[in-house]
């Protein structure tokens, strides 16, 4: 009996081998202390600081290890090494810069963007904030060249206080690696507390950024997604040939 692939046929068989979703990683800023994250044993990287007012690279406190480090190698959602590391470094300091927020009483108890709905309400609501005009650079690198990365950065300190942050790529391309920027100011809407670049593309297994805050700035959280594709996503290119023939010799 032959098999008649047909024209639906044809486009399922191109989704089925089109990119998906791979590796992620989750970044609980503003605390050092290492969890499990939610239920189903999701791992976050606890990553907070010491007090910092200079220059330089920032001293760094992550899931729960002595002293402090910079970069921090960042564990996948696995709880094994994505073997990506993340490094900020303080470019200006204006007004000295990191710190911890994780009492009780200053924690953001929501309510969070929709984005990010399936996310421990415990990692969002912890954060660092940086005194107004700090610009920070940030590095992502032992990234794959071949694969695209989706990043999201989540910032609101519950204070009024708060303003913009601007977001400025440095190195890594894409159509939506575009600057951005995210209000972190409590009275605006949740969702505009978010920044979403997807489809970024690293040079030389880096992604680098700035962050630049306006009045005050605050990180509760940020993700990295990679993007990759199946080994049989060559499959598109053959299956797209494919389809063309068929259509030709029907006409």
């Amino acid at each position: 009996m032959k098999h008649i692939l047909t024209a639906a046929g044809l486009t399922t068989a191109m989704m089925l081998a089109c990119p998906t979703d791979a590796a992620l990683v989750l970044i609980d800023f503003g605390t050092a202390i290492a969890t499990t994250g939610n239920a189903g044993g999701v791992q976050y990287n606890d990553i907070g600081i010491t007090g910092f007012t200079s220059v330089g690279l920032a001293p760094l406190q992550a899931n729960g290890a002595a002293g402090t480090t910079n970069p921090i190698d960042l564990l996948n959602t696995g709880n094994t090494s994505s073997g990506w590391t993340l490094q900020m470094e303080l470019l200006v300091a204006s007004k000295g810069v990191f710190g911890n927020q994780t009492g009780a009483a200053n924690l953001n108890h929501g309510p969070f963007p929709t984005l990010l709905d399936d996310i421990e309400a415990t990692a969002l609501g912890s954060f660092m904030f940086l005194n107004r005009n700090e610009n920070v650079m940030w590095t992502l690198a032992g990234l794959d060249d071949t694969k695209t990365y989706n990043i999201v950065v989540y910032g609101n300190g519950r204070n009024l206080n708060n303003g913009l942050m601007s977001f400025t790529p440095v190195i890594g391309s894409g159509t939506d690696y575009t600057p951005k920027s995210m209000d972190t100011n409590f009275a605006q809407s949740v969702n505009d507390d978010v920044l979403a670049w997807n489809g970024v593309a690293p040079v030389g297994g880096v992604i680098q950024f700035s962050t630049l805050s306006g009045n005050e700035g605050w990180l509760n959280f940020a993700s990295i997604q990679e993007v990759v594709p199946e080994p049989g996503s060559l499959a598109c290119v053959a299956l797209g040939g494919l389809a063309m023939l068929r259509r030709r010799r029907q006409a």
